[in-house]
């Protein structure tokens, strides 16, 4: 990466903090468990920037797998020299190639420049840090729009600047850094770029104070090799921010050398709004699609990124929301008496809670509650959607068509409605699992399904 002198931040870290435990990715889908990916042949590479133009270090053989190109000189706001050249080379060699940029602190001046625009209304010091942020994220769409270059993905440099420090005295300084960054995050995907965050242990912790970004991918460097698998052990271990590892690095200081992580080649991914959720996981489509539709937001974190909690269950009154937006968001007066004995006027969601009662797309429980915090369970989520669809005509069939459920089972026609239209299959071992809880990444999936129907 862009060092001064090259690598002279070179990564050391004691092997206890970097086996922390990853936070385990459990993704229970309504179908079927997420598949894990087929193992990709390790792919070599390297990285380049302003260090390989012309009378500096050696540009990597042409034999290479991939390149990633920096375009930035060492800090935001600057444009590697080089950078049109090395795009021409990579492309004429035939070498699959990725960008990086690097984040950095601004300087005064920069916050007074940049701070008031971007898509933050630069009310609070926060808001003009992000906005700082997004007009780094900018200045490098800029240089790759004047060098007509799209590549799929863009690398975010996070790491200790000597030329530009980021303040770290305080948790409050680290937490401002993060401002920063979650704002390039938002160009980068504002543009159409995915992103991942590059990165040490003790760098990353030195910067935003061990930050979790479980649906972001990482790049991680070992820097120089205390011993020969080091960089490859960086693909299995924890990494730094949570975020799935793609790509390790390491260097000589001649060359800065890459492997691709097993089962993840070197190919573009499209990164979600949602930190939370990795690309190339099973329902991003769905997912974006139902935040593309205004059906959900997500949660808004401190840092200024959002997530979508995708393996959380999904709440009844949250799916009273879902199902409102999806209708549209109808006009409709919510009655001044409830007509649950839970949920008031004041209750979050009341409105929509109220107007999937008045569709008769639910009547509550028997004893005249909602709960509207409860789970909503795969038997239920089918009857939801059947009569959010009108109540289709269907004939419920002699046969079950899942071996845990009978035809006497409650919501059996609903649960057999939702095979026989494809919104869902139930698990390769035929069963539906009625009684379990409906996480949100599968509820995205349902819902767009559900949208297809005739």
């Amino acid at each position: 990466m862009d060092r001064h002198p090259r690598m002279s931040s070179s990564p050391r870290r004691p092997v206890a903090l970097v086996a922390r435990l990853l936070a385990v990715l459990l993704v229970v889908t309504f179908g079927a468990l997420v598949p894990t990916p087929a193992t990709a042949a390790t792919e070599r590479g390297y990285d380049i920037s302003w260090p390989q133009c012309p009378n500096g270090q050696p540009m990597p053989p042409t034999d290479t797998s991939f390149v990633i190109i920096g375009l930035t000189r060492g800090l935001a706001f600057t444009e590697n020299p080089c950078l049109a050249d090395q795009v021409n080379w990579a492309n004429s060699n035939g070498i699959p190639a990725q960008a990086y940029a690097m984040a950095t602190f601004p300087t005064a001046a920069q916050l007074s420049t940049h701070g008031q625009g971007g898509p933050w209304p630069a009310s609070t010091r926060a808001d003009q840090l992000r906005n700082v942020g997004y007009a780094e994220g900018m200045a490098a769409v800029s240089s790759l729009s004047r060098i007509r270059w799209k590549p799929g993905v863009v690398w975010i440099d996070v790491e200790p600047r000597p030329a530009q420090p980021w303040p770290g005295a305080t948790a409050e300084q680290k937490r401002e850094n993060r401002y920063v960054i979650a704002g390039l995050m938002r160009a980068l995907h504002d543009n159409g770029y995915g992103y991942g965050i590059y990165s040490y242990l003790n760098g990353w912790l030195e910067v935003t104070d061990s930050w979790q970004l479980p649906g972001v991918p990482v790049w991680a460097t070992a820097g120089r090799l205390d011993y020969p698998t080091e960089a490859e052990e960086r693909c299995t271990a924890a990494s730094f921010s949570g975020g799935p590892v793609y790509l390790a690095q390491w260097t000589d200081g001649v060359y800065d050398f890459n492997m691709t992580c097993a089962g993840t080649p070197f190919a573009d991914f499209v990164s979600s709004r949602f930190v939370d959720f990795p690309p190339r996981m099973l329902f991003l489509e769905e997912i974006e699609w139902l935040a593309n539709s205004g059906v959900t937001t997500g949660w808004v974190e401190p840092e200024g990124t959002r997530t979508y909690r995708p393996w959380q269950p999904i709440a009844r009154d949250a799916m009273a929301a879902f199902l409102y937006r999806l209708a549209g968001s109808p006009s409709f007066v919510a009655p001044t008496t409830s007509p649950f004995t839970d949920v008031t006027p004041s209750t979050p969601f009341y409105k929509e809670m109220t107007w999937l009662q008045s569709r008769g797309i639910t009547t509550g429980y028997p004893d005249g509650t909602f709960r509207p915090a409860d789970p909503v369970n795969r038997d239920a989520m089918a009857a939801f959607m059947y009569r959010f669809k009108g109540k289709p005509a269907y004939a419920a069939p002699s046969a079950s068509p899942f071996t845990d459920v009978a035809t006497t089972d409650e919501f059996f026609k609903e649960m057999a409605w939702l095979r026989s239209s494809g919104v869902s299959t139930g698990w390769p071992d035929g069963t539906y699992r009625p009684g379990e809880p409906v996480t949100r990444d599968a509820m995205a999936a349902f819902l767009y399904r559900l949208t297809q129907l005739k």
